[in-house]
């Protein structure tokens, strides 16, 4: 069996393009102008590159005790076949220890950083807390505790509303961190076949429960959004791709053909696929090494092409939605959609980011198939091409630091802006709409300041801050 070599150095640049489209989506969105990017439908893109990216160092480990599966069986209860690939998987065991270390070195340092850096908003007017009784007090330590111990996801009422909101990723993926080591020796111990069919049941139940819990009228978005529950479905899609691609590698051809259609034909076919289906089990032809890597570009390409220009199409419909409350409406439309009046379905849709809601659940499977692709296309598509250039590559390196320093810094500039960041009411003519204090907009003329400063704030806490404290670290936890 000849091995399939793959470059996952791509995965690094689309994990910038994200993140910078999701400080352009805060930026916008929590500006005076108002409109909505849909940085949101990301988030799944995140929760499989984690899992994806982490089986690609570890898929080759196994328990001590426990024999992993090469792929080749079509039934596995205890063991491998035997085979060569099998026995190789052996000489490697998955070390929990190390594995915890250079998960938390990676995480916490800045994390805790970001997390102390925004704690002077709680004081200036970032929560409905009131500071008068003892019981304001206990409810004030209460809410910095919880983002503290990282457990604000399980929480819906408090997640996204700490001193740092875009934390409660974090605190969604350490509950990934922590069950990696058993998800993957499930995902190890199962055939090839039975990868595909957990991929396709875990999207299926990501659907469902996603759209059933975006209908709870309470905080239903975090539910549906931020819920570790919810999402683990897609963190385990990405770690079942992550063992199939190991095995691709291994020369395991079964694998190859799991993974997906690789011939120069049926592009629309493999298209409605990757849309409807995740890792559609399709026999491939047998084709050369180039011309499978010139199909995953093809691939590669459409799929980006795909998802990216909708979101293009959205934001300008969401625009133009925008422009035309603020030149023909009396009054700015982020008031007006405090009222109780009810609003045509074209503007919840468009305006409320409905779409962002439900797309996040919808897009998973063309999100999974990018990375994939990404890995197998040899560097022939155009975004692999886009994805390895240096600035990419070093948006990918600081993405972390600056996705989580980026909505402080909003606030911040509100509260030397306006000497505050909520509303009150009293504060001027269009505050009387409110059903609520809410927070203040950012002046649009500040998105450009924003951008700059989040920027340089995420280079900072990357080379002085992230990286250094991770190095320290790890080598002082590994030696105690």
């Amino acid at each position: 069996m000849s091995q399939v070599k793959f470059d996952s150095s791509a995965l690094n640049g689309i994990r910038g393009i994200s993140a910078i489209h999701i400080v352009l989506f805060h930026s916008f969105h929590y500006c005076t102008f108002d409109f909505n990017l849909y940085g949101q439908i990301h988030m799944p893109l995140f929760f499989l590159l984690s899992g994806f990216c982490m089986t690609l160092g570890y898929g080759k480990t196994k328990y001590d005790g426990y024999e992993v599966c090469c792929g080749s069986c079509t039934k596995v209860s205890r063991g491998c076949c035997g085979c060569e690939t099998g026995a190789e998987a052996e000489e490697k065991i998955f070390n929990t220890h190390d594995y915890l270390i250079g998960r938390c070195t990676r995480i916490l340092p800045i994390y805790w950083v970001t997390f102390l850096f925004g704690i002077p908003l709680i004081f200036v007017g970032h929560s409905y807390i009131k500071y008068e009784t003892i019981e304001d007090l206990g409810t004030l330590i209460g809410f910095l505790i919880v983002p503290l111990l990282m457990i604000q996801t399980w929480i819906a009422l408090i997640a996204g509303s700490g001193p740092d909101g875009p934390s409660w990723t974090v605190s969604t993926l350490f509950f990934f961190y922590f069950n990696y080591p058993w998800t993957l020796l499930f995902c190890q111990r199962r055939s090839n076949s039975g990868l595909a069919k957990i991929m396709g049941f875990s999207f299926l139940i990501e659907v469902i429960i996603g759209i059933a819990l975006v209908l709870v009228p309470l905080n239903g978005y975090w539910w549906s959004t931020a819920w570790p529950i919810s999402r683990y479905p897609v963190f385990l899609m990405g770690v079942c791709a992550g063992v199939l691609c190991q095995r691709m590698h291994s020369g395991d051809e079964d694998a190859v053909d799991r993974i997906g259609r690789t011939s120069d034909k049926n592009f629309l076919l493999s298209f409605i696929e990757d849309l409807l289906i995740p890792m559609p089990c399709v026999k491939s032809p047998k084709v050369s090494k180039e011309q499978k890597e010139k199909s995953w570009a093809r691939r590669v390409d459409i799929n980006s092409f795909f998802y990216f220009g909708l979101l293009l199409i959205l934001a300008g419909l969401n625009i133009g939605y925008t422009l035309k409350d603020w030149i023909w409406e009396e009054e700015i439309y982020y008031y007006n959609k405090f009222k109780d009046a009810e609003k045509p379905f074209d503007v919840q849709f468009f305006k409320d980011g409905w779409f962002g809601t439900f797309g996040q659940l919808l897009m998973v499977q063309i999100q999974l198939m990018m990375i994939v692709g990404l890995c197998l296309d040899g560097g022939k598509s155009l975004f692999s091409k886009f994805y390895k250039t240096r600035i990419m590559q070093f948006l990918g390196r600081i993405s972390m630091s600056l996705y989580l320093v980026h909505e402080p810094i909003i606030y911040y500039i509100n509260w030397c802006y306006y000497g505050s960041v909520k509303w009150v009411p009293g504060d001027g003519p269009t505050s009387d709409n409110l059903v609520k204090p809410d927070y203040v907009k950012m002046p649009t003329q500040f998105v450009p300041v924003h951008i700059c400063i989040s920027l340089l704030a995420g280079i900072f806490l990357t080379l002085c801050i992230e990286e250094p404290a991770r190095k320290f670290l790890t080598k002082k936890l590994r030696k105690a």
